[in-house]
């Protein structure tokens, strides 16, 4: 006879589903808007001359890298604090080994920062949030052709995403065609560096992410982050 359970698991149960469900929406609404806001903050004019003329199209009135570089900074403020309030600061460097393996997933997220903002200024947020959501499709081939058939994924689903592929490459085409003059097939394909570099970490550095305190790996992945930026603007 089996055991029903408990309105206090039930309870803990409903609270969980609650939260997960939460951030999962909080993580999209961030996803959609970053590149948005983005767009919004190309405010500055650019003049661009050749020998056919000049013409001038929207930029940031501020330089990426010190964009990363804020970000990178107060993200590992705020993974700080959450970490020596939780675990302890000497938690961070316990184990050496995860030290060093988060060096090259710091270099990883700050070059695809430095991407994204490339893409949503040569070309738009909404390219970005489409292109950048090929990192399924790129983690799905390298997946198979690095792992072999044990890793492949089921016909139906190679179609879902051959059909996914399909989509994003018709609506870049389209917003190409509206953007005019002030499209710059730059900003594609910087969107797709970032989703593979994304693809990449997810398929060879999953069971880093998963096996280590999620808050010591943002923290550490944070600070590697900014050091590879302070390197960049020496």
């Amino acid at each position: 006879m089996t055991e029903s359970p408990s309105p206090t698991r039930r309870s803990k149960s409903r609270k969980y589903l609650l939260v997960q469900g939460f951030l999962c929406v909080l993580c999209t609404v961030v996803g959609a808007f970053y590149p948005t806001l983005l767009d919004w903050s190309k405010t500055a004019l650019e003049t661009e001359v050749s020998l056919h003329g000049s013409k001038e199209t929207r930029a940031y009135p501020f330089s990426a890298a010190s964009v990363v570089l804020v970000n990178d900074a107060l993200q590992l403020s705020l993974a700080l604090l959450a970490v020596s309030l939780k675990l302890g600061l000497s938690s961070m460097f316990k184990d050496g080994s995860l030290v060093l393996k988060m060096l090259p997933l710091g270099l990883i997220y700050a070059v695809g920062e430095l991407l994204t903002l490339r893409s949503v200024q040569k070309g738009s947020g909404p390219v970005y949030v489409v292109i950048a959501n090929m990192k399924l499709v790129v983690a799905a081939v390298m997946s198979r052709i690095f792992f072999g058939q044990s890793r492949s994924l089921p016909w139906l689903h190679w179609m879902e995403l051959i059909f996914i592929s399909l989509l994003a490459a018709l609506y870049t085409v389209a917003e190409a065609g509206n953007m005019g003059s002030s499209w710059r097939w730059e900003g594609a394909w910087a969107a797709l560096a970032k989703s593979s570099l994304v693809a990449f970490s997810s398929v060879f550095c999953e069971h880093t992410y998963k096996s280590n305190s999620f808050l010591v790996v943002l923290s550490l992945q944070a600070f590697w982050g900014l050091a590879t930026m302070l390197l960049l603007l020496l």
